[in-house]
Protein backbone atom coordinates (compact mmCIF):
# COMPACT_ATOMS: atom_id res chain seq x y z
CA UNK A 1 0.00 0.00 0.00
CA UNK A 2 1.25 3.42 -0.81
CA UNK A 3 -0.07 6.14 1.24
CA UNK A 4 3.40 8.83 0.99
CA UNK A 5 1.22 11.41 -0.78
CA UNK A 6 -2.57 12.76 -0.45
CA UNK A 7 -3.13 12.03 -4.22
CA UNK A 8 -1.46 8.43 -4.41
CA UNK A 9 -4.27 5.77 -3.80
CA UNK A 10 -3.64 2.07 -2.67
CA UNK A 11 -1.73 0.24 -4.85
CA UNK A 12 -3.82 -3.02 -4.73
CA UNK A 13 -0.63 -4.77 -3.04
CA UNK A 14 -1.61 -8.42 -2.41
CA UNK A 15 -0.19 -7.63 1.28
CA UNK A 16 -2.01 -6.28 3.81
CA UNK A 17 -0.46 -3.34 5.43
CA UNK A 18 2.77 -1.95 3.90
CA UNK A 19 4.35 -5.14 3.33
CA UNK A 20 7.17 -5.34 0.76
CA UNK A 21 6.03 -2.65 -1.28
CA UNK A 22 9.10 0.31 -1.49
CA UNK A 23 8.12 3.33 -3.24
CA UNK A 24 11.20 4.56 -5.16
CA UNK A 25 10.31 7.61 -6.82
CA UNK A 26 7.03 9.88 -7.85
CA UNK A 27 6.84 12.29 -10.37
CA UNK A 28 3.70 14.09 -10.90
CA UNK A 29 3.82 17.56 -12.25
CA UNK A 30 1.77 20.03 -10.23
CA UNK A 31 0.11 21.24 -13.23
CA UNK A 32 0.38 21.51 -16.89
CA UNK A 33 -0.98 23.56 -19.48
CA UNK A 34 -4.11 22.47 -21.23
CA UNK A 35 -2.85 20.76 -24.69
CA UNK A 36 0.73 20.03 -23.66
CA UNK A 37 1.87 16.66 -22.48
CA UNK A 38 3.57 15.97 -18.64
CA UNK A 39 4.86 12.39 -17.97
CA UNK A 40 3.78 10.41 -14.79
CA UNK A 41 6.54 8.08 -13.45
CA UNK A 42 6.30 5.48 -10.31
CA UNK A 43 8.66 3.37 -9.53
CA UNK A 44 8.64 1.09 -7.01
CA UNK A 45 10.57 -1.99 -5.42
CA UNK A 46 9.16 -5.32 -3.70
CA UNK A 47 10.41 -7.84 -1.66
CA UNK A 48 10.42 -11.86 -2.61
CA UNK A 49 7.22 -12.09 -0.40
CA UNK A 50 4.77 -9.55 -1.84
CA UNK A 51 2.42 -9.85 -4.84
CA UNK A 52 1.45 -6.72 -6.58
CA UNK A 53 -2.05 -7.15 -8.15
CA UNK A 54 -2.11 -3.95 -9.93
CA UNK A 55 -1.07 -0.02 -10.50
CA UNK A 56 -3.56 2.48 -11.25
CA UNK A 57 -3.65 6.59 -12.19
CA UNK A 58 -6.64 8.90 -10.76
CA UNK A 59 -7.65 12.35 -12.07
CA UNK A 60 -10.33 13.93 -10.02
CA UNK A 61 -11.28 10.33 -8.56
CA UNK A 62 -11.57 8.60 -12.04
CA UNK A 63 -9.34 5.64 -13.13
CA UNK A 64 -7.69 6.20 -16.10
CA UNK A 65 -5.03 3.89 -16.25
CA UNK A 66 -4.45 0.13 -15.05
CA UNK A 67 -1.38 -1.93 -15.07
CA UNK A 68 -2.12 -5.41 -14.27
CA UNK A 69 1.20 -7.51 -14.18
CA UNK A 70 -0.07 -11.06 -13.61
CA UNK A 71 -2.18 -11.29 -16.17
CA UNK A 72 -0.39 -13.35 -18.99
CA UNK A 73 0.55 -11.60 -21.60
CA UNK A 74 1.17 -8.06 -18.91
CA UNK A 75 -2.62 -6.48 -19.47
CA UNK A 76 -2.48 -2.17 -19.53
CA UNK A 77 -6.09 -0.27 -19.52
CA UNK A 78 -6.77 3.01 -20.45
CA UNK A 79 -10.26 4.58 -19.46
CA UNK A 80 -11.41 7.90 -20.84
CA UNK A 81 -11.05 10.23 -18.39
CA UNK A 82 -12.01 14.25 -19.48
CA UNK A 83 -8.94 16.06 -20.18
CA UNK A 84 -6.52 12.97 -20.44
CA UNK A 85 -5.03 11.69 -23.55
CA UNK A 86 -2.81 8.85 -23.09
CA UNK A 87 0.06 7.85 -25.20
CA UNK A 88 1.70 4.72 -23.21
CA UNK A 89 4.21 3.87 -26.19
Amino acid sequence: MCTDAPFLRNSDSGESGNGGLKLIKLEVPDMAELGESASLECRFEMDDKSHLYSVKWYKDDQEFFRYTPDEDPPHTQLFPVQGVNLDVS
